[in-house]
This record gives C-alpha cells, sequence and structure tokens, in this order.
C-alpha cells in the first residue's frame, strides 16, 4: 500500500504545479589559495542550471533537486524536507550533476533545504586553486 503512495505521488509530481520552486544559474567560480585563506573570482564555463521544486498531495510531499548542463563535473549534492525544524527525509548523492528527491509524510508548512557542491577539478581539489559550482538553498510552502 505504501509503494502504491509513493507510486502515486510521483506520478502526481509529475503533472502537478509544485507549491513552491526555485530555478537559477550557477556560475562556475575560481578558487584560489593566497596563503591564508581561498578567494573566490568568476570563471570561464557554461553555468549550471539548478531547479528545486516542492510538491503536496495532502499529507504526501515530495522535494525534487535538479542539476544539469554546466562543465563535466563531480562532486556531492544533498536535499533535506523539512517541517518545523525537524528532518523528515533526505537524499544524498555522490558524482556528477544530476537528480534527487526526498519525499515523505508531514504537515505544512514544509521546507526543502538542498546543497550543490561540483567541481570540473574533483581529482585535483587539494591544489591552490580549482573551479567550482557552490549553490545552497531553501525553498519553503508559503514563500517563507
Amino acid at each position: 500500500m505504501r509503494f502504491l503512495g509513493i507510486a502515486l505521488l510521483t506520478l502526481l509530481a509529475a503533472c502537478q504545479a509544485p507549491v513552491a520552486g526555485e530555478e537559477r544559474e550557477v556560475p562556475l567560480r575560481l578558487y584560489r589559495w593566497d596563503g591564508q585563506a581561498f578567494r573566490e573570482a568568476p570563471a570561464e564555463g557554461k553555468p549550471l542550471k539548478l531547479r528545486v521544486h516542492l510538491y503536496r498531495q495532502g499529507r504526501e510531499a515530495s522535494a525534487l533537486l535538479r542539476a544539469e548542463g554546466g562543465e563535466p563535473a563531480q562532486g556531492v549534492m544533498a536535499l533535506q524536507l523539512l517541517s518545523g525544524g525537524e528532518v523528515l527525509a533526505e537524499a544524498f548523492r555522490e558524482g556528477g550533476a544530476g537528480f534527487l528527491q526526498a519525499r515523505a509524510q508531514g504537515e505544512a508548512p514544509l521546507c526543502a533545504l538542498y546543497l550543490v557542491s561540483l567541481s570540473p577539478d574533483w581529482e585535483e581539489v587539494e591544489r591552490l586553486s580549482f573551479r567550482s559550482y557552490e549553490a545552497s538553498g531553501r525553498v519553503c510552502e508559503g514563500g517563507r
């Protein structure tokens, strides 16, 4: 029965409008060690397209994170579904840009907390300079 609910939620999310969302481009940045700290500067390269959406059907909720485009990069992506500061569900991915989904039951208002850290220079991150896409944020029902 639970599988049926999850399958229905996934299908509904595909054709239902999100209750909250964010879409943006994340620029590629250069991080260079200056002897005391990493300094950040713009870097040449295509931006990463990032979409975060929150869906709800009754008590069933789903948070979706999709990162695509940009330069080929490796790293981590994380997504949490929160209600009143309590983590209801979470998803984590190592590798390249892609798709994450967290599903749970919860009362409104819910929030999705996300983190994306992807670098074309993943194998060389311990160098004194590297390029990276860095983004984090929060998407909540009711725009909180």
